[in-house]
């Protein structure tokens, strides 16, 4: 459920000059949840960098994929 905010059916002429920070991770999490839900295998990719709290990574990757059918201890991040 849920969609985008902003855009011509909130009154505004372009989505993309509408968004607030944030929405975009939003959007993708959404995205993550429903193509979860319905069954597909989703993978998750993460950059290791100094400035990437990995735990709190780990922890959204577990929650996002979670609702899946098929959900079963693996590995929720593939980090690169």
């Amino acid at each position: 459920g849920g969609g985008m905010m902003g855009g011509a059916e909130a009154g505004g002429s372009d989505i993309s000059s509408t968004q607030m920070p944030g929405t975009a991770h939003d959007i993708v999490c959404e995205f993550i949840v429903e193509a979860t839900k319905v069954g597909m295998e989703v993978d998750i990719t993460g950059v290791l960098r100094k400035d990437v709290d990995t735990e709190a990574t780990e922890r959204l990757a577990r929650l996002l994929l979670s609702v899946g059918p098929k959900f079963k201890k693996r590995r929720m991040v593939r980090w690169r």
